[in-house]
């Protein structure tokens, strides 16, 4: 895997202005996780995970390494046409699929920790929208969470992101928020 890694730091140093993508299979028992070596996740600046579900494909962020996680993609394949009869699919954007409405645990001690944290610190934005700094919201789960203190951080993560990618939050401009009104599913 070491020698994977040099190759490829190899490629980017030669082409300084291109990406190296790497495609790469889940692991079989945890499929939320690639599989082999954790080197290869260590050496990554940003992971993605393809999740199919009901026919939307939603690219989820697993990993940024010097940004804001953005927020998950969904797209739907839409068979094309194309020159001497053969096809091909595409992407086409899409929306979330639907969610179901009663909470997980995580989600619950997410959600409960997010309200705190919106009475705590809630600021407003330039462009007029309230929300809450990453940092803040971490701070309430924090002082909330009861497991082992190593564990907070990925807890922390796993419920946030949980809570937008079931459409209960939502991130503006560094802020976290809750959806307008209506657009919850609820």
């Amino acid at each position: 895997m070491s020698a994977f890694i040099v190759a490829m730091d190899d490629l980017q140093a030669r082409y300084p202005d291109s990406v190296v993508l790497i495609v790469h299979h889940s692991g079989h028992g945890n499929q939320e996780r690639a599989r082999g070596a954790i080197a290869l996740k260590g050496a990554l600046d940003f992971e993605y995970r393809l999740e199919n579900k009901d026919g939307t494909r939603t690219m989820v962020n697993t990993k940024m390494k010097d940004a804001e996680a953005p927020e998950d993609r969904h797209f739907t394949l839409q068979n094309v046409d194309l020159e001497d009869g053969a096809s091909s699919a595409v992407l086409v954007p899409a929306n979330a699929p639907s969610r179901a409405t009663k909470l997980t645990t995580a989600q619950a001690r997410g959600l409960k920790s997010f309200h705190a944290a919106y009475e705590k610190y809630s600021a407003l934005h330039d462009d007029g929208s309230k929300g809450v700094k990453r940092e803040n919201w971490r701070e309430c789960f924090a002082a909330d969470y009861a497991g082992e203190p190593s564990g907070m951080r990925s807890a922390f993560s796993a419920a946030l992101r949980s809570l937008i990618d079931a459409g209960l939050i939502k991130q503006n401009n560094g802020l976290f928020q809750l959806p307008p009104a209506g657009e919850t599913g609820e």
